[in-house]
């Protein structure tokens, strides 16, 4: 992925082969990010939360993030 200096992640949900970049404990800083990997060229970012590999809702990401040091996966980029 051009212009990406990051790690980048693979993952694959619901058949659907997508790209991340960035992890994050602020929610704030993952839109941050997001606005960032759009500035760069990169179609459709937007913010996605995992736990344990598992994508979940950013309301249970932030519930996580509350109570604990969970961090949050942003920046997602559909495959073409």
């Amino acid at each position: 992925m051009k212009n990406i200096r990051d790690k980048v992640y693979t993952n694959i949900y619901n058949g659907i082969s997508r790209f991340s970049v960035g992890q994050f404990n602020d929610i704030k800083d993952a839109v941050g990010y997001r606005e960032r990997i759009k500035n760069v060229g990169l179609p459709g970012p937007f913010v996605v939360a995992y736990k344990n590999e598992t994508r979940i809702t950013i309301k249970e990401a932030l519930a996580l993030i509350a109570e604990s040091s969970g961090k949050l996966s942003a920046a997602t980029i559909p495959h073409p």
